[in-house]
């Protein structure tokens, strides 16, 4: 008989994990911060960003936005704090955000994710200059949920379908180079689907609100949806590893990429090391996370 997940219990179980690890850890070089920055006026914590810069080593002019992950329900900017000072420290600024959170009974679902990003998007660019944030070297950056929403965001500034899906009105006056994904959600219709496999419909809910079943909702919610019909987004570079739970996300992306003939690094990390896992570069800044690391900050540099 199979024992459905309650996703509550593994909030708590991933939250203790990092808090721990954030306790342990220290963050790497010299960097100043913009700390709590509200793009949206409302007191909603989850409405705030931060912008790193460098201090002492030399800023190479390129500006990277994260959207950290958490299955959309968990997470926070100041948890990743570590991996976004390991750029910081190779000369990137890092623009981090919080963002709401899915909630079943606030009716809050990835749709209200999406807003919330490109609210900070036009936030940060009518700011650029006091900010001293370059819009035109500029990378989209995150991670397992959080990669699934930037590649949502540089698909919607390609896709009309998209943004009259979410309602994007106006675009932010930004210039995206490339996307920088770790374990990224991708096909949002079999994930909805996986997840069923270990989680009551109560618990899916819990992940991706109470809309999981409206019509559309799963299907224009995918970016492979968009991209199975013709919206060829910006260059990727997509990590992922052997003991990666969600890997199969990683290599449907690879395989369409090869398909339509887009421009993506699948950088795999093959070691059968349960240590690595989900989003190994997060916690792992030697041997094989540094060697991932540095590919993704070559990355950056070759398409900026």
């Amino acid at each position: 008989m199979l024992i459905k997940i309650n996703p509550n219990l593994i909030k708590k179980f991933i939250k203790k994990g990092d808090e721990k690890y954030v306790k342990t850890h220290k963050t790497f070089g010299n960097f100043s911060v913009k700390k709590d920055l509200a793009y949206i006026e409302d007191d909603d914590p989850m409405h705030i960003l931060d912008v790193l810069s460098p201090v002492l080593n030399h800023d190479n002019g390129i500006t990277l936005f994260y959207i950290h992950g958490g299955g959309y329900y968990y997470g926070d900017k100041d948890i990743n704090r570590i991996f976004t000072s390991w750029f910081t420290n190779q000369g990137f600024k890092v623009v981090a955000i919080n963002y709401r959170l899915v909630n079943p009974k606030e009716n809050i679902s990835i749709i209200d994710q999406v807003h919330d990003v490109f609210t900070a998007l036009k936030y940060i660019s009518d700011n650029r200059h006091n900010l001293e944030l370059n819009m035109d070297k500029f990378c989209l950056m995150g991670d397992s949920a959080g990669g699934h929403l930037a590649l949502l965001t540089d698909i919607i500034f390609k896709s009309k379908e998209a943004r009259e899906y979410y309602g994007i009105k106006e675009l932010p006056n930004i210039k995206i180079r490339c996307l920088g994904l770790n374990s990224t959600m991708y096909d949002f219709v079999k994930l909805i689907d996986f997840s069923g496999k270990f989680l009551s419909k109560r618990g899916q809910k819990y992940l991706f609100s109470s809309k999981m079943n409206e019509d559309g909702f799963r299907l224009k919610n995918s970016p492979r949806y968009y991209i199975q019909n013709g919206v060829k987004p910006s260059p990727i570079f997509n990590s992922t590893s052997y003991t990666d739970g969600l890997k199969d996300q990683s290599f449907y992306l690879k395989h369409d990429a090869e398909k339509y003939n887009l421009e993506l690094v699948h950088y795999f990390e093959p070691k059968h090391d349960n240590k690595l896992g989900h989003i190994f570069n997060h916690f792992n800044f030697e041997n094989e996370g540094k060697k991932c690391n540095d590919a993704m900050a070559a990355f950056f540099k070759k398409y900026c």
